[in-house]
């Protein structure tokens, strides 16, 4: 009985002993983290080829410079590498351990297999291999990089003091560093994890969000932001940015600026008037609707589905032009739709004359546009009657108003014109000088915006 006992106490110690080891694993790996400059590289223990035990522990090298060199045999260069690592390890002997870390890539034995091969052709790896699988490897996790070579110096203390490219492996900087100097190195720091399921520079994944050369972005409405807009060339980058703007204006503003010429009707269209949407789906492309005609709740709903943010990054070698031809391309493509200049028949008014007495010419003077304090009249001195058009179809967005007047000479008007009139509040302020607005069929060149599916 007492055997029994004796024997199922060492069972029950061995599988204790198991669970406390494996449990330790465990630990070490979930809670892998990737380290940087300055860090202590953790007692990891390695398997190993090329060498007199089938392990090794990163502790065992205490004393010595260790220079970890990550590479796989789908690496030429990292395979060309191999022989002046060997070098330089017999350059400087017990002073220096250098490790080549081979990872399997595909298959167990890669490593293994290519160091047997290397044998029998006479060209032997005589350094010990450490050896990894990619996608399970501790020390992948702690030193992450983009590719292969990839170099880990650890000084004789245990603390990592470089993380480089092969290049800087050199006699210099290995002996600076044995003598206690910090030789500036160029660094392969993968500074930020990557996630190859999320979206590149996105809440760091793969680097900093700055860390672009180009870029384009569309958002939905931020309430945050103020609508408007904002360009920008400071030496280093052309932008273009446009808060809370309507579909069919970011697809004007860019195709107005992305041409040599527009026709001027449709370049001084501020308010997007001269606009004619053809899409099939045009709830989608709701243009412009004061919100003081809705209720809160409705101008937040209105929006969140009709308002969206555009944003384009480019080298300040590239023109505003450039980027606003990439902002149209951007615009047509995400929203599936194209815009172009068609002249048809659209309802419009006409501003005509309502008698032959001349009640505008000017009498001369310095040109000028004379605004109110708070903007709801202007004084025109000295000026063509299509700059009255333009003020009148900036009030009244219905319509396009087209001038019919036929009237050649410039003109001195005061008048108010409040924002948002209606076609009764403009025939009104029109009156005293003998203008009209009459409902009219005419034929315009319009911006006409299409499915381009």
């Amino acid at each position: 009985m007492k055997n029994k006992i004796h024997l199922v106490s060492i069972e029950f110690l061995i599988i204790l002993l198991s669970i406390i080891f494996t449990g330790n694993a465990y630990t070490q790996e979930t809670n892998t983290y990737a380290l940087h400059i300055g860090d202590t590289a953790p007692n990891l223990q390695l398997p190993v080829l090329n060498y007199k035990n089938t392990t090794v522990h990163l502790d065992d090298f205490r004393g010595k410079m260790v220079i970890l060199d990550f590479w796989s045999t789908l690496c030429s260069v990292c395979i060309g590498q191999l022989p002046k690592m060997d070098s330089l390890q017999r350059q400087f002997g017990d002073k220096l351990v250098v490790l080549p870390v081979g990872f399997d890539m595909i298959k167990q034995g890669e490593i293994k297999n290519f160091l047997i091969k290397r044998k029998k052709e006479n060209r032997a790896i005589n350094l010990p291999v450490a050896v990894q699988e990619f996608n399970n490897s501790t020390l992948r996790k702690m030193f992450p990089s983009i590719g292969f070579p990839h170099e880990i110096w650890i000084d004789k203390n245990g603390m990592v003091v470089a993380i480089t490219g092969h290049l800087a492996v050199t006699a210099e900087n290995i002996q600076a560093l044995l003598d206690g100097e910090r030789p500036i190195l160029p660094d392969d720091i993968l500074d930020q994890p990557f996630d190859k399921q999320e979206s590149l520079l996105t809440n760091g994944n793969g680097g900093g969000d700055t860390a672009f050369l180009c870029r384009s972005v569309i958002t939905r409405f931020n309430k945050n932001i103020h609508n408007g807009d904002a360009l920008d060339s400071d030496g280093y980058h052309t932008r273009l940015s446009f808060y809370n703007i309507s579909v069919p204006m970011l697809l004007r503003t860019a195709y107005i600026n992305s041409r040599d010429a527009v026709d001027p009707g449709l370049a001084a269209d501020g308010l997007g008037i001269r606009i004619f949407c053809a899409a099939r789906d045009s709830n989608r492309l709701n243009l412009f609707k004061r919100n003081h005609e809705m209720n809160y709740l409705e101008a937040d709903s209105f929006n969140l589905n009709n308002l969206y943010c555009y944003e384009v990054i480019l080298p300040a070698r590239r023109s505003f032009k450039d980027a606003y031809t990439i902002m149209l391309a951007d615009v047509e493509k995400y929203f599936e739709l194209s815009i172009d200049t068609f002249t048809i028949p659209v309802p419009c008014l006409s501003l005509v004359r309502s008698s032959t007495k001349d009640k505008l010419r000017t009498g001369g003077g310095k040109a000028d546009e004379i605004y109110s304090d708070d903007g709801l009249s202007v004084q025109f001195i000295n000026r063509p009657m299509e700059e009255l058009r333009v003020q009148l179809n900036g009030v009244y967005s219905v319509f396009p108003i087209v001038d019919k007047t036929g009237y050649s000479n410039n003109i001195d008007a005061s008048m108010q014109l409040p924002e948002n009139a209606d076609l009764g509040t403009l025939k009104a302020v029109l009156k005293p000088y003998d203008l009209d607005l009459i409902p009219a069929i005419e034929s315009l060149k319009m911006l006409v915006i299409k499915d381009n599916y």
